[in-house]
């Protein structure tokens, strides 16, 4: 979480704000503080106050010595089986997950991790791996890739959802939507370079110094492109991954695409059509990635006019009102069917395939749990549960190694995957040779239970 307030953009940020926050602050806290520093106003005048003050402090420190286990001045040869028979009291976990010390202690870990991952010398995969590409196969092929943003697949009609929240891309063909599908974090920061990097050990953000497939792509030829509704953040590790691309292109410059409706470019993701058809027009092949604001909250926010088909609905994060709070969560999954619908009207006479994933899931209120970036180890399954949805044009299959490797890849709609399986996938999929092709990991091939 403190990762995720580094990290944040202060658009997202503002949108948290409404007039009922305002004003609970304000009767609830400032008022409060007012009436005890009026109270308060003599306070070091009195010695009576002083000692209360003293004597609260010495109470405290003895409650702490017993409650967090007073053996703390056991010694180091006793360290390791206290801890194991503690593990909640150590000290380790106390300034991890206990206020106040937890944001001294994650403040201090975001920035190591975040130095550490500077100064770390990134391993290019190409010089470790050798990648072929036969000039028969896919040379002037398209592959597009979108990156979601909250999703959860039971909330898509695909994969059985009562609401019609899919109605367009249930009526198209070629549409396989893979009902059992993970993320591997429960934020963006932790999940989404999973997508393009080989089979991560860990992750922590100094793990993550290995080129993409993006890197991979380019050196067999492919133009790549980045192109994001974001605003850039140059300490990012997913801008570090977007940088591989020949080009990149973040929501201020997206805007520049969108010059009658700037404004909502920087609001909703429709503003990627015209910075994609720009791109197809220029480029015979490439690989292309759309990073989208999907349905991260505030829900309302991320659906343009014309698009609230669920009602009623809420601008703030209704919590108290259950049925307003899912429409708004329902109609970002209406939006986005329309939005890949129309990705996919633009690619339909190219030589293309296509995949959609979210980087994470979100808790809508279940067991009392909202939104996302749980401790991913005990995260709530709807958290890590997310939509992933394939698609191949006509074109892209009238080549017969494709269309045997699609209808591979519908085979395998229920079987078990996760975020590692797209650089394997994207790359074997698209006819690319090498050993560092995990091959039962590319849904293109017979995968396991």
């Amino acid at each position: 979480m403190i990762t995720a307030i580094f990290e944040t953009e202060t658009t997202e940020a503002f949108e948290l704000l409404s007039l009922n926050l305002i004003l609970w602050l304000s009767v609830f806290g400032l008022l409060p503080s007012y009436l005890i520093l009026k109270l308060t106003k003599n306070i070091h005048t009195s010695k009576k106050p002083r000692l209360i003050l003293h004597a609260s402090l010495i109470l405290i420190a003895i409650a702490l010595y017993f409650n967090l286990g007073g053996s703390y001045t056991i010694s180091r040869a006793h360290a390791k089986s206290f801890k194991n028979s503690n593990p909640l009291l150590h000290p380790s976990y106390v300034f991890n997950k206990y206020l106040p010390f937890s944001y001294i202690y994650n403040t201090k870990l975001h920035l190591a991790r975040s130095i550490n991952y500077i100064t770390q010398k990134k391993k290019d995969i190409t010089a470790e791996h050798s990648f072929t590409l036969d000039t028969k196969k896919n040379k002037n092929s398209l592959f597009v890739l979108i990156i979601g943003e909250s999703a959860r697949s039971d909330r898509f009609s695909l994969n059985g959802y009562k609401k019609p929240t899919n109605p367009l891309l249930s009526k198209r063909k070629n549409v396989v939507s893979y009902t059992n599908s993970y993320s591997l974090g429960t934020s963006t920061m932790f999940a989404v370079p999973h997508i393009f990097i080989r089979d991560l050990k860990s992750k922590a953000p100094d793990e993550y110094k290995e080129t993409s497939f993006l890197h991979v792509f380019k050196n067999l030829g492919f133009k790549t492109f980045w192109l994001s509704c974001y605003r850039s953040r140059r300490d990012s590790l997913i801008f570090d991954i977007a940088l591989e691309a020949d080009t990149t292109a973040y929501g201020t410059h997206i805007a520049t695409y969108n010059s009658k409706n700037s404004s909502e470019a920087l609001l909703y993701d429709h503003a990627l059509f015209e910075p994609l058809k720009e791109t197809l027009e220029k480029n015979k092949n490439g690989i292309i990635i759309l990073h989208t604001k999907g349905s991260h909250g505030n829900y309302y926010h991320r659906v343009p006019k014309g698009f609230h088909k669920f009602l009623p609905t809420c601008k703030n994060n209704c919590l108290n009102d259950k049925l307003a709070f899912n429409n708004s969560y329902d109609n970002t999954i209406f939006y986005t069917d329309f939005f890949l619908n129309e990705v996919l009207n633009i690619l339909k006479d190219k030589d293309a395939m296509f995949v959609y994933l979210s980087d994470h899931g979100e808790s809508l209120g279940e067991n009392g749990v909202f939104a996302h970036s749980a401790p991913f180890e005990t995260a709530p399954k709807e958290q890590t549960h997310i939509p992933m949805i394939w698609w191949a044009s006509d074109k892209f299959l009238s080549n017969k190694e494709n269309f045997e490797k699609f209808k591979q890849l519908q085979s395998n709609f229920d079987k078990p995957v996760d975020q590692s399986y797209i650089f394997h996938s994207a790359l074997d999929c698209m006819g690319v040779e090498s050993t560092a092709i995990n091959k039962k990991k590319s849904v293109c091939r017979k995968l396991s239970e």
